[in-house]
């Protein structure tokens, strides 16, 4: 199997890719804030010349779902979207709570907590039980989420968000600061995993609030009706 994966959340833009069968893995990544659109298409075309893979070498293609900043997580959907239609290859998304867990929260004893950034005041949180199960996930200031740490007794946080959350907020635990997805674990992932646990999987944006919509400081000019 050779699979593509991309993730445009977090700090940066990340493409790999996994072929099962020669048993490697390569990926470009960029440290961006902005600007995903101009830099995605680009980097997947990189990458593919580098394997020397056609497009339609490609056989699944994942990509994360966010939570996250709403254009960069529309670019990589509409990306993925596009490709599924045009190579008709099958493509799934995975949110990057669940993602950052599977990769990494299983290397930890207790309950976990995966800490995105909102680029605001508050967080996105997702606390994980030691089998796996979501305790609670959404988005929260930093008092609630001291208090759902002690709460649930949590034994590590990771994610992007985690150095704010060390300069903020005191809590002795584990911590590991993640700048973006591994994305050559991504991929591996997506090549090793029961293709029935993707049935259900929906390549939909995980919103977590809605869309800041702000009203212009400008006065419309109103038509005189004639």
């Amino acid at each position: 199997m050779r699979v593509l994966a991309i993730d445009t959340l977090m700090q940066g833009c990340c493409v790999g890719c996994y072929d099962s069968e020669a048993g490697q893995s390569f990926s470009i990544m960029k440290e961006i804030e902005r600007g995903h659109a101009e830099v995605l298409v680009p980097m997947i075309d990189d990458l593919l010349r580098k394997v020397r893979w056609r497009y339609a070498d490609i056989d699944l293609i994942g990509v994360t779902t966010g939570p996250g900043a709403f254009t960069s997580l529309r670019i990589g959907l509409s990306t993925v979207k596009a490709l599924s239609l045009s190579l008709d290859k099958p493509a799934i998304g995975v949110s990057s709570f669940d993602l950052i867990y599977a990769l990494y929260g299983k290397e930890y004893n207790g309950n976990i907590c995966i800490l995105l950034e909102t680029k605001r005041g508050d967080y996105y949180m997702a606390l994980y039980s030691s089998n796996g199960e979501v305790i609670k996930a959404g988005v929260c200031d930093e008092t609630q989420l001291l208090s759902d740490l002690e709460e649930h007794n949590t034994s590590c946080v990771i994610g992007d968000a985690v150095e704010r959350f060390q300069e903020e907020c005191g809590y002795n635990c584990e911590f590991l600061i993640l700048k973006t997805i591994d994305i050559e674990r991504f991929s591996l992932w997506l090549a090793q995993e029961d293709s029935s646990i993707f049935t259900d999987s929906k390549l939909e944006p995980l919103y977590l609030r809605e869309a800041d919509i702000s009203q212009p400081k400008k006065k419309l000019r109103k038509l005189k009706v004639l």
